[in-house]
């Protein structure tokens, strides 16, 4: 018979790395007009709502309905007042590396290492066989809440890993491009709206002003300046050949590469923080999720053109967003650093290729 716990806390407390799968948990957040309901089938996801009569998939963001009453872990009645929302269930609870299977860190491995095979380097037969392995390891472990999530990101890799992914300007590549990049935004966030509903969460602003994000956001406009010109200019300066352009100048040449490097740098963003990174943090500890998503981030870019040293530079600004948007819970702030650093990457590249034209900081 499961032990039960039930504890009161507020919503700022992170949640106890101590409870096991064992142990259910009713928190109630103080003042705060949300309840959280946590019930202990860590791989099913379950929580159970009405007077333990039904059960359903439960994810962040579920609504419990006005006065229906929840059964506590101690065995009594709480009648929910107001609006109360799930904002945690098991697949979004902190994690200890001991409560993952080695069957899931195997497949997580494997999916790393596809990645990194069938998108960077593009070493096909290795990169495919390594994806069929961790497919193997998704299919024989248990947990149907990581099976279905890390699935999604599996076919994912698989459609990036066919993708034409370069630099190229042209009206039909921008549309073939896109309709891959589209649907591995679309494709994940429409299957797990009915299965998973809030796991990806698109919420643009945030909820509250903090003066650490904003103090990030201030700091990476000299450092994207910095970090461009020293990678473009000094320790790899054919780089930006990576991005042909006309010669002689033109407006439409200019407007061609600030349109696909901002609507690459938007997607960057909500495929890899708020797709990626979010469907892993649903299922792994957050220091583990981060860095799994960093291996696509990094993969992808480097495919597209940041080769020498860039793969340093993006894993470091892979890492920092998913601080970023781990603490803000919001796109605002990792769109609005990602479009910084790319106006100083449009700035370089022109001034590589139209030094006459473009030396300063400022588009003409």
């Amino acid at each position: 018979m499961d032990v039960a716990l039930t504890r009161v806390l507020s919503l700022n407390e992170p949640l106890l790395h101590q409870i096991q799968p064992k142990y259910r948990l009713s928190v109630n957040g103080s003042n705060s007009g949300y309840g959280v309901w946590i019930w202990s089938n860590v791989d099913h996801g379950i929580f159970y709502s009405g007077e333990m009569t039904g059960s359903r998939p439960c994810c962040p963001g579920d609504d419990l309905k006005r006065t229906n009453p929840v059964s506590t872990a101690s065995g009594g009645i709480l009648a929910l007042q107001g609006r109360h929302r799930l904002l945690h269930c098991p697949a979004m609870t902190t994690k200890t590396d001991s409560s993952i299977s080695r069957m899931q860190h195997a497949c997580i491995a494997c999916f790393c290492l596809a990645t990194l095979l069938l998108v960077a380097l593009e070493f096909n037969w290795p990169g495919w066989i390594v994806w069929l392995a961790g497919w193997a390891c998704l299919v024989l472990q248990k947990s149907d809440v990581f099976r279905r999530r890390i699935g999604v990101l599996f076919v994912c890799v698989g459609l990036l890993a066919v993708a034409p992914i370069h630099t190229g300007r042209d009206t039909a590549h921008f549309i073939e491009l896109g309709a891959f990049f589209a649907a591995v935004v679309l494709g994940p966030a429409l299957f797990l709206w009915r299965r998973d509903p809030g796991v990806l969460d698109f919420r643009f602003w945030p909820r509250r002003l903090e003066a650490r994000d904003i103090i990030y956001t201030l700091i990476s406009i000299p450092l994207s300046w910095a970090v461009i010109k020293f990678y473009f200019f000094h320790v790899n300066p054919e780089l930006p050949t990576h991005w042909p352009m006309p010669d002689p100048y033109t407006e439409d040449g200019r407007n061609r590469l600030l349109i696909g490097i901002n609507a690459v740098g938007i997607w960057d963003e909500l495929f890899f923080v708020n797709t990626v990174f979010a469907i892993f943090r649903s299922v792994l500890p957050f220091h583990y999720a981060n860095i799994a998503q960093s291996f696509v981030y990094t993969s992808v870019l480097y495919a597209m053109a940041f080769t020498g040293m860039g793969p340093f530079a993006v894993a470091y600004l892979a890492v920092t967003q998913g601080i970023m948007y781990e603490k803000s819970k919001c796109l605002f702030y990792v769109l609005l650093v990602h479009l910084i650093v790319d106006f100083f990457l449009v700035e370089a590249i022109l001034e590589f290729h139209y030094p006459d034209r473009f030396s300063g900081w400022f588009l003409p």
